[in-house]
């Protein structure tokens, strides 16, 4: 078996939590009250956890896949491999697609947020022209620096996720006072 240039990188205080944190997407906090408006709160943390687990099914196969056969581009690889080398191809294309995709939709969140906060146009047309630039740097910044910058923002998505957990118990417990329904609304 080839060795591809695998090097073992500086070990970061949790890998685990870079990894729990990237799984809190933008999609979460901008998405997540039409879900439970539809579904309520139990549905939606019952399709959450049945999401959970597909997910966690795929990726151990994944996993497996890759350790068994490390290769780079594996996605790509093993559907050539195993499936059809024009099937691979298209997926090769759709996995770029969707990155684009989801390097598009993290812009316009970035720039709705100007909104949320009643900042001007102006603010909004700079975070969308500087929005790239800073996901293109982050994206090629050294592999350390990038997984501090993930390690970062994981601690700060983890800990917004606990407060509003901690918000919405103290809200249905009557801990709040505002009667007002309007002024808890984003």
């Amino acid at each position: 078996m080839a060795d591809f240039g695998k090097q073992q990188t500086p070990a970061l205080p949790a890998k685990r939590f870079i990894a729990l944190g990237g799984i809190i997407g933008v999609g979460f906090f901008r998405g997540s009250s039409s879900t439970t408006a539809l579904a309520g709160p139990g549905g939606a943390m019952i399709a959450v956890f049945v999401i959970g687990i597909i997910v966690i099914a795929i990726m151990e196969g994944i996993c497996e896949l890759i350790n068994i056969w490390p290769i780079p581009n594996a996605m790509v690889e093993f559907v050539r491999s195993f499936v059809d080398e024009d099937l691979g191809i298209a997926v090769g294309i759709l996995y770029w697609y969707t990155y684009c995709v989801s390097f598009s939709a993290l812009i316009i969140v970035a720039g709705d947020l100007t909104k949320y906060w009643g900042l001007s146009h102006a603010w909004k047309s700079l975070t969308f022209a500087a929005a790239p630039w800073i996901l293109l740097a982050i994206n090629a910044a050294p592999v350390n620096v990038f997984g501090w910058v993930e390690f970062v923002g994981g601690v700060l998505k983890l800990c917004l996720v606990v407060g509003i957990i901690i918000l919405m118990c103290l809200i249905n417990a009557g801990g709040c006072t505002i009667h007002h329904p309007t002024q808890v609304q984003s």
